[in-house]
């Protein structure tokens, strides 16, 4: 058996209000075997790294008070402004990488990437101007050279960690020729359309091998053999061509998963290490835009699912009284089930969860349950109002009706709220997605968050996949940037003619547009619905509390409490354009004169449809 030293790292670019749980678990899971593991949680070190460059002592003091109990809300307040001023020292130009520490995410682009092979092989290549390239070269190279692992393994979950992934992938095949260098994460599940691109195989000249399904086969087997050629679901090349090994035909049991191990060197940006836990394989559900899920092995089958009694052992022998729930979905018979297996194994502990908008949440005894079984937060894709829309993309247990009963019932429950909105569902009406703007308003106080975001055609989701499933009102672009998780697409002209917009031609002439049209609609939507949630007063409190794991440490009374204390956010840009740009969307699916004096004009009209 191999006992030599094995690297796992997450790669730069991810938020650090989160632990990268593929490598907790790999790490547990490659000991368990009997090898010698070191992880880091890169993400958050290499953050940190450049943030103390950047703003030396004051970076250093408000790390500080962010991870301190005792800091009150004016403290925490100052400190993540300092950090975005911080951040925002790098001023972002075609040669710079653009980066900001903003409210709850990390905003981080390569300078040149587009989403192209070609551009990432450049961002390579080229990589002495990275943002990250001092902490590579002075901090996990030398680590690498000094210990000479066998294996270095690089978690890349999405575009951001993208060129900082491969640019370290890159530093440590050249400094330790004898180590093999691998790259996983749940990025590489959806880019099996890359791999039969020739120029593909150009990145194989900075790794030695890409692990595009479920990582504990085949990081356990390359642990043994060093060897990719006949380990299941890797990428490799074999000097002339991209191979791609078939997925497992035995996928691993969760329950026979170990507990993960979490000494990767940094905590994240919370004064309490609130732990993550991955109990599914996959979501039973299937909502049509969505392909989180296609790293599974089992993708599109039955998910393979750890029993309660075993997230309860798992969570004991953490010994943590928090926990993050990271599945898809994390149903509500699994948390009240959960509660029991706690209260079975003797541990007390609280989480977050995503779950369905499930009716039985009518009634509040339902709600009462879930939190007794431990449930302090969940995230809801509430997404639409509309019926029609919910049905279309497969959600269709959501019910619009109760959403506002469902969320003051959790509320009264002690249970906190984020919620989802998608802007620029294909079909669906722009008066239809303005009366989130009243919703907003009325429900501001069973709410703690809310994120309105755009339609995406998501890689490897149903209605990227099958065209059967995708609405006829929207095209497929060209596939030009293959290293994107969301495809391109194009709204198709609308046919109603109070829709369509005259544009001039090069040569002089006048044709009509629609598609131009409805992009712009989306985009005003998302500016009001920006602004509907900065109105609040919970927005600023919020992002000085990013996330659960800061704000869950707190009761909504605590939280109503601090809500007046804090100043208000700056509004939001092209506030008013976007009202006229609305005002005229509307105006032409009413067939009618619309106008708006201001915000709460707006607010005001979409009240009475």
């Amino acid at each position: 058996m191999v006992t030599d030293l094995i690297d796992l790292r997450s790669a730069m670019g991810q938020s650090p209000w989160h632990h990268q749980y593929g490598v907790a678990i790999l790490t547990a899971l490659l000991r368990k075997l009997g090898h010698k593991v070191r992880q880091r949680f890169s993400h958050i070190l290499a953050l940190e790294y450049v943030l103390r460059m950047l703003g030396g002592a004051k970076a250093v003091e408000a790390l500080a008070v962010i991870r301190d109990p005792k800091s009150d809300v004016h403290a925490l307040y100052e400190a993540r402004m300092t950090l975005e001023r911080i951040s925002g020292r790098i001023l972002p130009d075609e040669h710079s990488d653009q980066f900001a520490v903003l409210r709850t995410n990390v905003h981080y682009s390569a300078a040149g990437y587009d989403g192209t092979v070609e551009s990432l092989v450049s961002c390579i290549e080229n990589g002495d101007r990275n943002l990250w390239n001092e902490y590579i070269t002075e901090i996990e190279v030398p680590m690498a050279v000094a210990s000479q692992p066998t294996l270095y393994g690089i978690s890349i979950n999405d575009e951001r960690q993208l060129v900082p992934g491969w640019l370290l992938a890159r530093r440590i095949h050249e400094a330790c020729r004898d180590t093999l260098v691998v790259i996983g994460g749940n990025f590489w599940a959806r880019m099996e359309h890359a791999y039969k691109l020739p120029e593909f195989a150009k990145l194989f000249a900075h790794c030695d091998a890409i692990v595009y399904a479920e990582g504990f086969q085949p990081l356990s087997e390359l642990a043994e053999t060093l060897d990719p050629c006949s380990v299941p679901g890797v990428v490799w090349f074999d000097g002339n061509n991209v191979v791609v090994n078939k997925k497992t035909t035995t996928p691993t049991p969760f329950d026979d998963l170990p507990t993960p191990h979490f000494d990767g060197g940094a905590t994240i940006w919370c004064p309490d290490d609130v732990l993550p836990l991955y109990t599914i394989s996959n979501c039973p559900f299937g909502c049509s835009f969505c392909g989180i899920h296609a790293g599974s092995d089992t993708y599109e089958q039955p998910p393979r699912k750890m029993s309660s009694m075993q997230i309860a052992k798992h969570m004991k022998a953490l010994g943590a009284s928090r926990f993050d729930i990271f599945d898809e979905t994390f149903g509500i018979n699994d948390i009240v089930n959960l509660g029991h297996a706690l209260k079975a194994v003797g541990h007390a502990a609280v989480l977050q969860c995503y779950t369905i908008v499930d009716k039985h949440l009518v009634d509040p005894k339902r709600c009462k349950q879930i939190y007794d079984g431990g449930c302090r937060a969940v995230e809801l894709g509430l997404e639409s109002l509309s019926r029609k829309t919910l049905s279309q993309e497969n959600k269709k247990w959501n019910p619009p009706e109760h959403y506002s009963e469902i969320l003051e019932n959790l509320y009264n429950a002690g249970i906190q709220v984020h919620a989802f909105i998608m802007v620029g569902i294909p079909g669906e009406k722009i008066s239809d997605t303005m009366r989130w703007l009243p919703f907003i308003a009325d429900n501001d106080e069973w709410v703690a968050t809310w994120k309105p975001s755009r339609y995406r055609l998501t890689r490897m989701s149903p209605e990227e996949r099958d065209e059967k499933k995708r609405s006829p009102l929207i095209e497929l672009l060209e596939d030009r940037y293959p290293l994107r998780l969301n495809r391109d697409f194009t709204y198709k002209t609308v046919n109603d003619p109070r829709r369509l917009r005259k544009r001039k031609t090069r040569t002089g002439s006048e044709e009509s547009k629609g598609v131009d049209s409805v992009l712009k609609d989306v985009e005003a939507a998302l500016v009001l619905l920006e602004e509907a949630d900065r109105r609040r007063k919970k927005h600023a409190l919020m992002s000085t509390l990013p996330w659960w794991p800061n704000r869950g440490r707190y009761t909504n009374e605590q939280l109503r409490s601090m809500e007046e204390v804090l100043p208000e956010e700056p509004k939001t840009l092209y506030l008013n354009e976007a009202l006229a740009r609305i005002a005229k969307a509307t105006g032409a699916e009413l067939g009618r004169e619309v106008t708006f004096k201001n915000f709460e004009g707006a607010v005001n009209f979409f009240r009475t449809l």
